[in-house]
């Protein structure tokens, strides 16, 4: 006898739903794996593989339109909701009496179906080619396969149809779509396997169907929602018992979605989204990005997107072509490389994308001491057909490991990361001359650096006797451009001092190698030494050691760290806040080739007037710094090697 027995296959009949079955079958639980991968952030993925499926299916060069709307439908109006009620869910019940997870979410199901009304989430594409046959049987009858109209397109695995059915307490969908070669509707349900009350031998599958007769599609729309027929080619999506939990904010978690991952779509005007009668194209995406800034949480949890919005928004933004991968069989203008190191784009990240403009993944590790933001978008034929073999089910990463030729991709991928390193670096890695004329700031080097002179022994001097910190800021005049390469963080972290401050170490300190008895080991000769212990006793009196004064990192800070004399340790420090700042401190730290941040001493600084500041390991303290004026501060450090450095400010905080 074979898998499926015509002797004890019933008759299939319209309006009825429609479990294939066959003796012996594995029986198919409530943990569905293709569903469990997006229960993390549900709404998320739907939006990401709906928007990705639909820009797949463009049918021409006007935007895709993706629409979300939300109703409610009377419960009795859902596909056969007695036999699912009557039969099926208690045959279910019945069989998977002893598996917990599973009667879950059988109870859910029953729960929906009790109520009046059940809760559908429907999503429609628009300028779209619609399911043609092929397609629709990849979607509807085949597991873990994806048929795409090219080779380029985003989707591959099939995986990322689960998405809608991981929102649904009922696990059902229902599809409609209107393409060349007809007009297509049916409901699938994926559910758990049963044995059939009239042949027990028989065991369902997990996956049902309701269609004109079994797994047989309508051939108009479906039976609950004919009152909106389609009439242009694309498809409709409906997310049957649209999982209550999730109504409270739908909206806003899906306009969140599409605008991180759809930005550069939106930008290439290649996609708008509607969500319950609201219309996402990019000047409302740019305007969501604004007001998420507002908030603190969400300003870093959305940080990336902004970046990116403000590589877009740069007008000045550098872009560059692909070059270098024609042994590849990619020629030579296949990719575009976005860069800026505007002041709002600093996250020293690429995102990487590739035809449609959805966000894979974002590149980092190219630079820890460059300020830039950029966006790769591979958009030529050949290089999206490479990078689609090497893209993983979820598409967010591209890995050699899934070619045929590990070896051979692995040198592919390494040379477009060599391509944006390279370019980016090029660009922004300029020599200090170069730096100081291309950004205008000539004007604010010293004339001489005689100011230095007895500043170091000025400042030994503690308490009372320091010289108070007068200001006097030289601001920047009109044909001056800006220094592009700010050090913009979001952070709570507050940098406290108590009523001793900051002071040298002793035999219980916890610095580095060279300390006086307040490092570790003290015999390296190449150490920093005199790092501060973390139990000095109270030498008192440091007029910046303020009781309750509590500092946070300072974002908007625009600098400059120019050399002057490297044998000598000395830097010159060029700062403009964008906000006024009081009881300041600037901690100076030095990055090496790996990233990693080290720290340096600052033996001594100095206004440009020659008024000292004081000082404290790698600090530098100030009363205050005006907004948007600049102000030269000019060090002197204990090395004698070039250092790229880097700078963080904080300043006192209510």
């Amino acid at each position: 006898m074979g898998l499926f027995s015509s002797h004890n296959q019933p008759k299939m009949n319209p309006d009825q739903w429609y479990f294939p079955y066959g003796q012996d079958l594995q029986m198919e639980s409530g943990s569905n794996a293709s569903l469990e991968m997006f229960r993390d952030q549900p709404l998320d993925s739907l939006a990401r593989e709906i928007c990705q499926n639909s820009l797949d299916a463009a049918a021409g060069q006007e935007p895709v339109k993706v629409a979300f709307q939300y109703f409610d439908l009377p419960t009795e109006q859902l596909p056969n909701v007695k036999q699912l009620r009557d039969d099926i869910l208690p045959a279910a019940q019945k069989e998977w009496t002893q598996e917990k997870k599973t009667q879950q979410m059988l109870k859910r199901m029953a729960e929906t179906l009790s109520q009046p009304t059940i809760p559908v989430l429907k999503i429609s594409d628009y300028q779209t080619t619609g399911l043609l046959n092929k397609n629709w049987q990849s979607l509807i009858e085949q597991a873990g396969s994806s048929i795409k109209k090219d080779d380029s397109s985003a989707g591959s695995f099939g995986i990322g149809k689960g998405a809608p059915f991981a929102v649904s307490d009922l696990r059902m969908v229902g599809y409609n779509s209107l393409a060349a070669d007809g007009h297509r509707s049916i409901c699938v349900m994926k559910f758990v396997s049963y044995k059939l009350r009239e042949a027990k031998q028989n065991i369902t599958q997990g996956t049902g169907y309701f269609g004109a007769c079994g797994k047989q599609p309508f051939d108009t729309d479906l039976p609950f929602d004919q009152k909106h027929p389609r009439q242009e080619t694309g498809t409709d999506i409906y997310v049957l018992g649209f999982n209550r939990s999730l109504l409270s904010d739908w909206q806003t978690q899906i306009k969140r979605s599409i605008v991180d991952n759809f930005l550069f779509s939106l930008y290439k005007n290649r996609l708008v989204v509607e969500v319950d009668g609201e219309t996402i194209d990019y000047p409302v995406a740019k305007m969501i990005l604004d007001d998420l800034q507002q908030d603190k949480r969400l300003a870093k949890k959305y940080r990336d997107a902004f970046c990116y919005l403000n590589v877009l928004e740069d007008p000045d933004h550098c872009e560059f072509s692909l070059q270098g991968l024609t042994d590849y069989g990619v020629p030579d203008g296949d990719a575009v490389l976005l860069t800026s190191n505007c002041s709002q784009a600093n996250n020293r990240r690429v995102l990487m994308t590739r035809e449609v403009g959805m966000k894979i993944y974002e590149q980092n590790r190219i630079s820890s001491t460059l300020q830039f933001s950029g966006i790769f978008w591979a958009n030529g034929e050949k290089i999206n057909q490479l990078l689609k073999e090497l893209e993983n089910p979820n598409h967010d990463k591209w890995s050699e490991k899934r070619a045929a030729d590990p070896k051979k991709m692995g040198e592919f991928l390494r040379s477009i990361r060599r391509f944006i390193s390279t370019t980016i670096k090029n660009r922004y890695e300029q020599k200090i001359e170069e730096q100081v004329d291309a950004f205008g700031v000539s004007s604010f080097l010293p004339d001489d650096l005689n100011a230095f002179k007895g500043a170091k022994a000025q400042l030994k001097q503690k308490g009372s006797n320091r010289p108070k910190v007068k200001l006097e800021a030289q601001p920047q005049t009109s044909d001056q451009s800006p220094v592009r390469a700010s050090e913009t963080e979001f952070s709570d972290d507050l940098d406290e001092f108590g009523a001793t401050g900051v002071q040298d170490g002793e035999t219980s300190g916890s610095g580095y190698d060279g300390g006086e008895g307040g490092g570790i080991g003290g015999s390296n000769d190449t150490a920093f030494g005199n790092r501060p212990g973390s139990h000095a006793p109270d030498k008192g009196n440091d007029q910046y050691a303020k009781i309750n004064v509590k500092r946070q990192l300072i974002g908007n800070v625009t600098y400059r760290c120019i050399e002057a004399d490297y044998h000598q340790g000395r830097y010159n420090l060029l700062i403009n806040p964008g906000q006024p700042l009081d009881q300041v401190r600037i901690g100076i730290n030095v990055v090496g080739d790996s990233g990693n941040k080290d720290i340096v001493r600052v033996k001594a600084a100095a206004l440009a007037d020659g008024t000292p500041l004081g000082t404290n390991f790698n600090s530098v303290y100030l009363d205050q710094l005006a907004k948007g004026q600049w102000h030269r501060i000019e060090m002197i450090l204990n090395r004698n090697s070039r250092l790229k450095l880097e700078v963080e400010v904080y300043a006192h905080c209510e």
